[in-house]
């Protein structure tokens, strides 16, 4: 069953308006009519009642005009889709409507039950694509953000949820709340206390994001605990260190080896022993999983990575990166986009 865009025709000629809920059948074409309005005053007030997806909207109208009310609509929510119904003789403005940001327009001497079909499976396509990249990228960042054993921070998640700020409906909120849950309780399930997870009930965005971060700030204990059991304080110590100062151009086994009060053959040993890996391995991981967090944020430059993550050429970070993850940081930040 298709998923159902929730819709709203806006038409001041009533006779237009029944042909346009008769002619075809909405549901069946992927659109739900949740309301209907016969000016853009009423409209404004029903978009506010039952928060449509896709509005579909005269332009000449008594009280409040199409123009006038897609405007003050999109200033609330951007992400919104308009499709304007236009006569010949409104051309100009069915024009303006699309600078204004609509998506296409529908002449009203053209409609027909394939006209409408036609115009109706371009514009769900493009909306579904949309909100599915949106979706997609939401997941990614997420889930590096939640798998990153760094302290986390508010800011941090505004960045993730950055990814769906224009798509902000409740129609979306079902399925970030639950991608949300899934991917929490995985992580949980991945510490081995899957019984610690507890599914909220939520309805807004703000409340989910304050259940996320409240959620990490519980793996982060947990994770610290768990990992405080499996190894010796002075390997935790050393981790602990390398975690807090992995972006000093300087860090080397020797800085971490006096910090804990070993000799650098000794700790470099006794580190391998108890982790399987090397010092230089752990550096290495966790730079390059922080200058993942930062190319995916979109708000620095290669350069700029690589100077924050503790690189002292980029060309030296790149060739790291490219070992480690099998791109190079642009290709992997251009990956995100798509």
């Amino acid at each position: 069953m298709k998923k159902l865009i929730k819709t709203m025709i806006v038409e001041d000629e009533r006779i237009i308006l029944d042909d346009l809920l008769a002619i075809i059948d909405w549901k069946a074409e992927g659109f739900d009519i949740v309301a209907t309005a016969p000016n853009g005053k009423i409209g404004l007030r029903q978009y506010e009642l039952y928060q449509p997806e896709l509005i579909l909207s005269d332009i000449r109208m008594p009280l409040v005009n199409g123009l006038t009310m897609m405007k003050s609509i999109k200033l609330k929510n951007p992400s919104i889709h308009f499709l304007i119904l236009s006569a010949f003789d409104e051309f100009d403005y069915a024009k303006d409507a699309i600078r204004l940001g609509a998506e296409d327009y529908i002449l009203k001497t053209e409609i027909s039950q394939e006209y409408l079909h036609e115009k109706l499976q371009t514009i769900y396509n493009k909306m579904n694509h949309e909100t599915d990249t949106a979706i997609t990228a939401f997941e990614k960042k997420l889930v590096d953000y939640i798998s990153t054993p760094m302290i986390h921070c508010i800011d941090d998640l505004n960045e993730v949820f950055e990814t769906i700020a224009a798509f902000h409906t409740p129609a979306l909120f079902e399925q970030i709340y639950e991608l949300s849950c899934d991917t929490v309780y995985q992580q949980f399930t991945h510490l081995g206390v899957p019984d610690k997870f507890k599914k909220p009930e939520l309805s807004a965005y703000a409340d989910l994001k304050e259940w996320l971060y409240k959620c990490l700030k519980d793996l982060e204990e947990i994770d610290n605990l768990v990992f405080k059991k499996q190894y010796p304080p002075i390997i935790i110590n050393a981790h602990e260190y390398i975690y807090h100062h992995y972006m000093e151009p300087d860090l080397k086994l020797q800085t971490i080896a006096n910090h804990v009060g070993l000799s650098s053959g000794r700790l470099s040993v006794l580190f391998k022993k108890e982790t399987g890996r090397t010092v230089n391995d752990v550096i290495t991981d966790t730079r390059i999983q922080k200058a993942k967090e930062l190319l995916s944020s979109g708000r620095y430059k290669v350069y700029e990575v690589s100077e924050l993550v503790g690189y002292k050429t980029s060309q030296y970070f790149s060739t790291i990166f490219f070992h480690q993850t099998g791109q190079y940081p642009n290709q992997y930040r251009k990956g995100l986009d798509q």
